[in-house]
């Protein structure tokens, strides 16, 4: 039975002219924890080399076993970072599924269960965390129009986050989208007709059906 590919990570790059390139492979550690402190790092990093206007991080902290993964100073002051992993699945391994199709519709709601289980897991008045959603696998990246479902989603509902991200990392590559709180670009006819197209995994940019 496939199991999670540790210590790998690809991404399907996406040109301007919406070419599909190779995928880029980068080493993350096997060991959860050291894993989560390598991505956190390429966060800060991206954030600063992509002269985030809206985030910074200053430094970060370790929290252990703490109830959030790290306690952050940020351009905004102190905060906190729960770190969570982005891998939908049809049942049994999500990996199982990375040369098939996708719905977007089920993607968005695969996406937008995650958040609401984290959502859930803290009190109202929390108010100074940040949700970081990361993947490990090229074929889970997020591009339009997924990305256009799950931010309509995503903005429409009551969350305690101050900031939820996702997060390919990708050592100099990587790359973040914000997803809330943004100005969505849809309107409900529009997504739900877009909540009806499939992609394949492998081709993000390609209609399968619609």
């Amino acid at each position: 039975m496939p199991k999670k590919p540790k210590g790998t990570d690809g991404f399907v790059i996406l040109s301007s002219h919406n070419n599909v390139g190779g995928p880029v492979e980068i080493q993350l550690s096997s060991n959860k924890r050291e894993r989560e402190i390598e991505i956190i790092s390429m966060f800060q990093s991206s954030l600063e080399r992509w002269d985030s206007k809206i985030l910074r991080i200053l430094d970060f902290k370790d929290n252990d076993e703490s109830d959030y993964d790290f306690s952050v100073n940020t351009n905004d002051g102190p905060a906190f970072v729960e770190l969570t992993e982005f891998a939908p699945s049809r049942g049994g391994s999500p990996y199982n599924n990375t040369d098939q199709i996708y719905n977007v519709g089920d993607m968005a709601d695969q996406f937008k269960s995650l958040v609401d289980k984290k959502n859930s897991h803290y009190s109202r008045g929390e108010r100074n965390i940040i949700l970081l959603v990361y993947h490990t696998h090229f074929a889970f990246a997020i591009e339009r129009p997924l990305l256009d479902v799950i931010r309509f989603d995503i903005n429409r509902q009551n969350t305690i986050f101050k900031y939820v991200y996702f997060f390919s990392p990708l050592g100099s590559g990587s790359s973040f989208r914000l997803i809330y709180p943004c100005d969505f670009t849809i309107d409900v006819v529009n997504a739900i007709a877009l909540r009806k197209k499939c992609y394949s995994f492998s081709n993000p940019t390609e209609v399968i059906e619609e």
